[in-house]
């Protein structure tokens, strides 16, 4: 009986031993597919085989994977058999985090918060436009992503408030503080009255109560 044993220890030690060997070129060859197709975009976080076996020659295989999607197959063909593995994918994503703590109504900004990429199966919904355009909707701990969900739009210049407006040429450069005549996001053009000449001007917004006027 103890015989028996040691012969089927044996066995199914070189069987796991087969097996790991066999497996390892299986990742190998996804992932060779994988970089061949999207690069560094993607790694493999994991698969299963959806067969008893796998063929040890092929005659082509068959990457069928979206851009994005955590999930895709591999398809290995022997003649006219089909062999298909699933994968389990990580995407490579740019995702803002919190580099303190975040307080509600806090406007963000790169003070506040840094781009980092990370693999993950799907990329977070982040905020479209810039950071500066959004306050904290709730207290953000940190080291948490910076998700939609977190955040509140709100303009950084309000029409009927005082902004802080200013003119750069070459060597020159004029400030002075004014009056707001429209709401504006960053980027926006906004109009804003010259304490000169009392025409309302236009400019940009360039950050929280602060204009910068066009040439």
């Amino acid at each position: 009986m103890k015989c028996f044993l040691r012969r089927l220890t044996s066995a199914v030690s070189f069987f796991l031993l087969f097996s790991l060997a066999f497996s390892l070129d299986i990742y190998r060859l996804v992932g060779k597919k994988l970089k061949e197709t999207f690069g560094e975009e993607v790694k493999l976080e994991s698969l299963r085989v959806l067969a008893s076996r796998l063929p040890q020659n092929y005659d082509r295989v068959e990457l069928r994977v979206v851009r994005g999607n955590p999930r895709g197959y591999l398809y290995i063909y022997e003649g006219n058999k089909v062999f298909s593995v699933a994968l389990n994918l990580l995407w490579k994503c740019k995702v803002y985090v919190a580099k303190r703590d975040i307080y509600p109504g806090e406007r963000l900004s790169e003070e506040n918060t840094e781009g980092i990429y990370k693999y993950l199966k799907r990329c977070p919904k982040t905020p479209e436009g810039s950071l500066k355009n959004f306050v904290a909707r709730k207290f953000i701990e940190a080291g948490t992503p910076i998700e939609r969900k977190l955040l509140r739009k709100e303009f950084l210049v309000k029409r009927g408030e005082r902004v802080r407006v200013f003119y750069e040429s070459k060597n020159i450069r004029i400030e002075f503080e004014s009056v707001a005549y429209d709401n504006g996001y960053y980027g926006d053009r906004v109009r804003v009255r010259s304490p000169f000449s009392e025409k309302l001007i236009r400019g940009v917004v360039v950050g929280e109560g602060t204009v910068k006027i066009l040439d």
